[in-house]
């Protein structure tokens, strides 16, 4: 499945949802570029961020697919 396919299935899933936020533009330029180094959807890598940020502050996630759990 492409990156593509991926991305329109979340879109059309109850099981995400989408988020925002204001970021460094400089921050933005270094994670796009790493997620196109590495070969992730900006999608993957935040919620892997995401869930690593729960887990150092002592919280589980609760992810409901195990989607985020694969990495390239």
């Amino acid at each position: 499945m492409k990156k593509e396919d991926v991305l329109v299935d979340r879109r059309k899933s109850p099981d995400y949802q989408q988020i925002s936020g204001h970021v460094d533009k400089n921050l933005v330029r270094q994670f796009k570029t790493f997620c196109t180094s590495e070969d992730i959807t900006i999608a993957e890598a935040l919620e892997q961020a995401m869930a690593a940020y729960l887990e150092s502050k002592g919280v589980k996630p609760q992810l409901k697919s195990s989607e985020g759990d694969n990495q390239a």
